[in-house]
């Protein structure tokens, strides 16, 4: 019937669901239809075709609904020199996009992170489930995770807009199994605000499952990039807003708002040639944990100017910007360029500067550097609270590998630890076998004293004096140079050999692939161990100043209700505290702030990757 149907005075739009026991199909048909009855088709219709194959047996059902819709004689024409055999489908706008529209101009980028599902079962067990996406004519699929309630997938992608009468985004979650729908999302991105990365659970409709959800991250950019074109005179008026909105006498209005950043991108200078002729086609990517916006790209050159300003929500202030630049392909395969990553708090505010990029891996100089202007306006007294809560999760992080080099770094690290550790032992030791009598005796008064006259506000007074000893000696016996890079060269130690050891562990690690499972997890273990020492270091020797500083006023507070009041009275209150925080939020997740609180201090990896040289080039004002 499609086939036969001619060029008429009525376009009939039918949207068809194939349904039957091995498959199921969704498409639309567009086409004009000549008999004038179909007007009684005006109102959309469902038609129901029942199938047959050669034999003559049942090989299921179309549904099919119909709606005829009349047209103009000029409607009439453009049909005419559209359509294919008198039928205008999608499938044929999609091979005439294959052949002559590949250099289309796109409407929207975006960006799309299927993070994690919940609740993803197939007849009440767990499903090898597998998502595919589709907008206009893009289409993905995603990896299979295999039998898991909770899936993670853990992609990222980008589609695009290319009609602006198109833009939903659908998205199917399959059991590849049985081939059943678990559920469906249609998000329509007219909604969706650009330049915003939005996180949401979207709940599977239409399925096998009622409860089943998929957590998205989705950031929608225009055509011309993400931002707002510079413009000095409107932002000061914005920033003293914000000054004002984010002051000490506002603390308590929404602690959970901690400040906002705005970074004003100027241009990037002599950057890395990808292409041939000697050029590149680079756009800049900035991420602040989950939240990721685009620029437009810049073509053929090595010296882009973006000249755009971006805002972002600081949820904590102990993250980091980072700026990554890529060229762009045609293939959609973007080459890596450099990367830039800055902690908010070591940004000076409206300091225009110039950063030099680095690897991926933030280890070493590469060619190229980008000028940047930052300005970060946040409350302390939020913060603060803040840092007692648990860090948000940056799902796009790199996954961790086992490498022979780490390994060894690690260990010879913590077996400094432990040897510093077996000094103090030693010298115990020898005080106790009375080799030096005076010692012995001095050591033998102090400890009695000690036992006899201790309080339990003692404890916060004691660490305070390391870190009062601490301060004093960085401020006196420091040398310049580690004062102003902040990194002991022996963390590099490892680094270089990386890549040679990977080649050369090869043949090893395939002959005990049945024990690299167990070298991971203490590689991991030793990971945490050491990080935690270097963290835990770096508080009492004023590495972040501003970390330390809120640990001398907690525990300066500490001191003062441990000496006012009764040590039986503070375990109550926080017992009670303890046992009651699932009554009061059921959702409540269980943490340990002091390990909350340790994780925003910078580790030695962690500085190395965050410092950047400070590049000597003009700026032009």
């Amino acid at each position: 019937m499609v086939e036969r149907a001619m060029n008429g005075a009525l376009l009939l739009e039918a949207s068809i669901n194939w349904d039957c026991s091995s498959m199921s199909v969704d498409f639309r048909l567009l086409f004009c239809y000549s008999d004038t009855a179909g007007a009684i088709l005006i109102s959309p219709t469902e038609i129901q075709v029942f199938l047959e194959d050669e034999v003559s047996k049942p090989a299921g059902n179309v549904s099919i609904c119909v709606t005829v819709t009349p047209l103009t004689q000029q409607e009439v024409l453009q049909f005419q020199q559209k359509a294919t055999k008198g039928v205008f489908s999608d499938r044929e706008k999609e091979k005439k996009r294959a052949s002559g529209n590949n250099q289309q101009e796109w409407l929207k980028l975006v960006n799309i992170v299927l993070v994690e599902g919940k609740g993803v079962r197939v007849d009440e067990k767990a499903a090898d489930a597998f998502c595919k996406f589709k907008l206009g004519e893009e289409k993905y699929k995603s990896k299979v995770c295999g039998a898991q309630e909770e899936p993670k997938w853990i992609e990222q992608f980008d589609m695009h807009v290319f009609d602006a009468a198109d833009q939903v985004l659908q998205m199917a979650c399959i059991d590849r199994n049985s081939n059943l729908i678990i559920g469906r999302v249609a998000i329509d991105l007219t909604s969706v605000s650009l330049d915003e990365t939005h996180q949401q659970w979207h709940h599977l409709e239409g399925g096998t499952c009622d409860n089943s959800q998929v957590l998205l991250l989705i950031t929608v950019s225009g055509s011309h990039g993400a931002g707002e074109a510079i413009d000095e005179f409107n932002y000061n008026d914005i920033r003293n807003s914000r000054i004002q909105k984010y002051d000490l006498t506002n603390s308590f209005n929404d602690v959970s708002d901690i400040g906002t950043l705005t970074v004003k991108l100027f241009e990037a200078e002599d950057l890395i040639a990808k292409d041939f002729g000697g050029k590149s086609d680079p756009f800049a990517v900035l991420e602040l944990v989950n939240t990721r916006v685009q620029t437009n790209t810049i073509y053929k050159t090595l010296s882009p100017s973006w000249n755009k300003i971006y805002t972002f929500v600081v949820k904590d202030i102990h993250t980091c910007l980072q700026v990554t630049i890529f060229d762009e392909d045609p293939n959609n395969r973007f080459e890596f360029l450099g990367r830039v990553q800055i902690p908010l708090k070591s940004i000076r505010n409206c300091e225009k500067r110039w950063y030099a990029l680095k690897d991926e891996k933030l280890r070493k100089r590469v060619k190229g550097e980008v000028l940047l202007e930052m300005d970060v306006i946040w409350n302390p007294f939020r913060a603060a609270i803040r840092t007692f809560k648990p860090k948000e999760i940056k799902y796009l992080s790199q996954e961790q590998k086992f490498k022979a080099s780490l390994f060894r770094t690690y260990f010879g690290e913590l077996k400094e630890v432990v040897n510093v550790l077996a000094n103090y032992k030693n010298h115990v030791e020898y005080l106790l076998s009375w080799h030096s009598r005076p010692k012995s005796l001095t050591a033998y008064v102090i400890f009695m004293l000690f036992v006899y006259f201790f309080e339990i506000f003692f404890i916060p007074l004691m660490i305070l004096a390391i870190f009062g000893y601490n301060f004093v000696r960085n401020k006196t016996v420091l040398l310049a140079d580690e004062e102003k890079n902040g990194i002991p060269r022996q963390s590099l130690r490892g680094q270089k050999s990386e890549e040679e050891d990977e080649k050369a562990n090869t043949g090893i690690r395939d002959t005990i692939s049945s024990v690299q499972e167990i070298l991971l997890s203490v590689q991991s273990y030793l990971h945490f161990a050491t990080q935690l020492l270097q963290k835990i270091r770096n508080t009492f020797n004023f590495t972040d100043i501003w970390l330390s500083t809120l640990a001398v006023i907690v525990l300066f507070i500490a001191f003062l209700l441990l000496y006012t009041v009764p040590l039986r009275w503070i375990i109550m209150v926080w017992g009670t505290n303890k046992f009651s925080k699932k009554l009061r939020n059921p959702n409540f997740v269980d943490n340990n702030e002091l390990l909350d609180f340790l994780s925003r201090v910078p580790s030695r990896t962690e500085l190395q990757e965050q410092s950047n040289v400070r590049v000597n080039r003009p700026i032009n004002l």
